[in-house]
C-alpha cells in the first residue's frame, strides 16, 4: 500500500527540537555509520537512527495508513447483539454493545464507508444505539451520536420502514441545526493532481477537489492509477481549510528497519514535511557520492536546499556546510574526475579502433596490390579475376580504415577531457553509446565519400583498378556523416548540461 505524506495541523505536537538526520539513498543503507558520523561532527543528540523510525511510524506513516479490517466481522456481530439487546429490552447491554461497536467502524471508516453492507451496520447501529439513549433519557448524547453519522454518511436518512417516526424527527431536527450552523469549505490537493478522492471512504471526486462537508473528524484518501494512498485523517473545523496528499512523496519516505529517503524529486519535499511533523527546525540529508559524503540542511516546511556542503569525509562535508552562506544555496561541488587511466569506455574505444584501422589498412594495401597487378594481368582471366578481388576487398578495407581511425579518434579525445564521473544518465554507459555510434557512423560516411568515383590513383586509400573508378552511394555517405556528427553533438550537449539544473 502507497502511503501518504501528510500535512499535519499547526496544533500537532512539537516536543523534539533537535535536527533531524536522516541518510539520502537509492537503496535502504546497510548501516548507519555515515548518519552516525554526520550525528557526531554536529555536537549528537540528532533524532536518527531506531528514535527517528519509531516517530516516523508513530507519528506519519501510521496515521496516514488504512485502518485495519480484520476485526469488522467481529465487530458487526457485536452490532448484532447490541440490536438484539435493544429489542429485548436489555438496554444498558444494547448501549454498551452499540456503543463500542459504533465507535470501532466510525474510527474505521475509510474502509467501512467503502463496504456497503459494513457502512449499514454502521448507520443502524448508530440509530438504535441513538433510539436506546432516548429511552434512558440521555438526550445529549443521543444527539450526539446523530451527529456523527450525519457527518460520516450524509446523504443516508433513515427510512419509516425501519424506525419509529419520532427518531426520524429527531435526526432530521439534528441535521437541520446542522445544515444551519457554518460548514468546512475544504479544499483537497494531491501530488500528481487529477486523482480520485474519497472522502470517509465514499468517492468524492477529482483533485484538486474543493467541497462543503460539516466539520468535525473525517479521513481522506485518493486512488491514482488504480492505487489507494494511505489515510490523511484530520479534524476539520468551519471555514476554509486545506489536505494536501503527497502520493509521489510517499514512496520516497521509509523507516522499516533503518530510516532513509529515496533519491528523487520529492526527496526534498520529504525532508522540509519530516522536520515540519516531527518538530524539528531542519532535516539534514546526508548521502555518499562516490568517495565523498555531501550534507544538505532542508529547514521545516520549506522544501529548499538551505544550505550544502560536500567533503572527502562527514567533518569535511559539515564544515563546508557551515561556511555556506545563510538562505544561500551554493553551487554543489563537482564531483571528482575519473582519472584518465581508469576511464574504461575511452581505452575499450581506442583499442577497438586502432585494431579495425590496422586491419583496414592492411586490407586496403592487399588491395591496391591486386589493382595494380590487374593492370600487368598476362590474361584477361587474371585481369577480371584480381580487378574482382581489388573491389570485393576494397569497400570494407576502407570502411574498417575510416571508422577505426574514428573511434581512436574519439578515444584519445576522451582520454583528454577525461569523464567527470557525475552519477547521472549522460555520465555512463548511455553517453558512450551514444558518441560511439556517432564516431563510428560518422567515420563510416567519410569511408563512403572517399570512394565515390575513387581512381587508382586519387589518393593512397582509393583501392580501385587503374582507369576504372569505385563507384559507391555518395548520398549515403553525406547522410552517415551528418547522422554522425548530430549524434555526437547530442550526446556532448547532454553531458555538459545534464545535472547543471537543480538538484533533486
Amino acid at each position: 500500500m502507497v502511503l501518504a505524506v501528510l500535512t499535519i495541523a499547526p496544533g500537532a505536537r512539537a516536543q523534539n527540537r533537535q535536527l533531524i538526520i536522516i541518510e539520502l539513498s537509492d537503496r535502504e543503507p546497510a548501516d548507519t555509520a555515515l548518519v552516525d558520523a554526520a550525528d557526531r561532527v554536529t555536537g549528537g543528540g540528532g533524532l536518527s537512527g531506531s528514535d527517528l523510525s519509531r516517530e516516523i511510524d508513530d507519528r506519519i506513516l501510521r496515521p496516514a495508513r488504512e485502518s485495519d479490517r480484520s476485526g469488522l466481522e467481529a465487530l458487526l456481530t457485536t452490532v448484532e447483539q447490541g440490536i438484539e439487546g435493544f429489542y429485548e429490552n436489555r438496554f444498558p447491554e444494547a448501549v454498551d454493545k452499540l456503543t463500542r461497536a459504533s465507535t470501532a467502524l466510525a474510527e474505521a471508516i475509510d474502509v467501512v464507508g467503502m463496504d456497503q453492507r459494513t457502512a449499514t451496520a454502521l448507520f443502524e447501529a448508530s440509530m438504535i444505539l441513538a433510539v436506546t439513549l432516548r429511552y434512558l433519557r440521555d438526550e445529549v448524547q443521543a444527539r450526539d451520536v446523530l451527529r456523527r453519522v450525519i457527518r460520516l454518511f450524509p446523504s443516508r436518512r433513515p427510512m419509516l420502514a425501519q424506525f419509529s417516526p419520532d427518531l426520524i424527527r429527531l435526526y432530521d431536527e439534528v441535521k437541520a441545526e446542522m445544515d444551519a450552523a457554518p460548514m468546512a469549505q475544504v479544499n483537497v490537493e494531491t501530488r500528481p493532481s487529477g486523482c480520485h478522492v474519497l472522502c470517509n471512504g465514499q468517492e468524492a471526486g477529482t483533485s484538486p477537489w474543493e467541497g462543503t462537508i460539516y466539520p468535525g473528524d473525517h479521513t481522506f484518501q485518493v486512488r491514482c492509477d488504480g492505487r489507494l494512498s494511505g489515510v490523511r485523517r484530520a479534524n476539520l473545523q468551519a471555514g476554509r481549510q486545506q489536505v494536501e496528499i503527497d502520493f509521489e512523496a510517499a514512496q520516497a519516505l521509509h523507516a522499516d528497519r533503518l530510516p532513509w529517503i529515496a533519491r528523487g524529486r520529492s526527496a526534498r519535499r520529504v525532508a522540509a514535511a519530516l522536520a515540519r511533523d516531527l518538530g524539528s527546525p531542519e532535516t539534514l540529508l546526508v548521502e555518499r557520492r562516490g568517495q565523498r559524503v555531501a550534507i544538505q540542511a532542508i529547514r521545516a516546511g520549506s522544501p529548499r536546499i538551505d544550505r550544502w556542503g560536500e567533503g572527502e569525509t562527514a567533518a569535511v562535508a559539515w564544515a563546508n556546510m557551515r561556511a555556506a552562506p545563510e538562505d544561500g544555496r551554493p553551487e554543489p561541488t563537482p564531483p571528482s574526475p575519473t582519472p584518465w587511466f581508469r576511464d574504461i569506455g575511452a581505452w575499450a574505444s581506442l583499442g577497438l579502433g586502432a585494431a579495425a584501422a590496422v586491419s583496414g589498412l592492411a586490407l586496403v594495401q592487399s588491395a591496391r596490390e591486386d589493382a595494380w597487378n590487374a593492370q600487368v594481368a598476362g590474361t584477361a582471366q587474371e585481369h577480371f579475376d584480381l580487378a574482382d578481388s581489388a573491389n570485393d576487398t576494397g569497400t570494407p578495407a576502407v570502411l574498417l580504415a575510416t571508422g577505426g581511425t574514428s573511434l581512436v579518434l574519439g578515444g584519445i579525445a576522451a582520454l583528454v577531457v577525461p569523464s567527470s564521473g557525475h552519477p547521472t544518465t549522460f555520465h555512463g554507459p548511455l553517453f558512450w553509446l551514444l558518441s560511439a555510434a556517432g564516431v563510428l557512423a560518422s567515420g563510416l560516411g567519410v569511408g563512403l565519400l572517399l570512394l565515390d568515383g575513387c581512381d587508382y590513383g586519387d589518393h593512397p586509400l582509393c583501392p580501385a583498378v587503374p582507369g576504372e573508378p569505385f563507384a559507391t552511394n555518395a548520398p549515403a555517405g553525406l547522410i552517415l556523416t551528418a547522422s554522425g556528427a548530430v549524434g555526437l553533438a547530442t550526446a556532448l550537449v547532454l553531458r555538459l548540461t545534464e545535472g547543471s539544473g537543480e538538484q533533486q
